[in-house]
């Protein structure tokens, strides 16, 4: 599983709790929400919305509100 984020997001703390409590040990990756990153083609495909942080794998992909 693969989680996007923007380091200073408080909402970032609630995946981490989620994939701890799950026993999953996640590749972060890092996403600049002041370089537009967030708004990139590529990272639409896996989050729509756009929004930070969001979990990925081939399965599944969860957003944080």
């Amino acid at each position: 599983m693969r989680l996007y984020d923007y380091g200073p997001s408080p909402n970032w703390f609630k995946l981490r709790l989620l994939a701890a409590h799950l026993g999953m040990v996640p590749e972060v990756v890092p996403v600049s929400i002041f370089k537009d990153e967030g708004a990139s083609p590529e990272f639409l495909t896996k989050n729509p919305m756009g929004t930070v942080p969001c979990s990925h794998d081939p399965a599944t992909a969860v957003a944080a509100a």
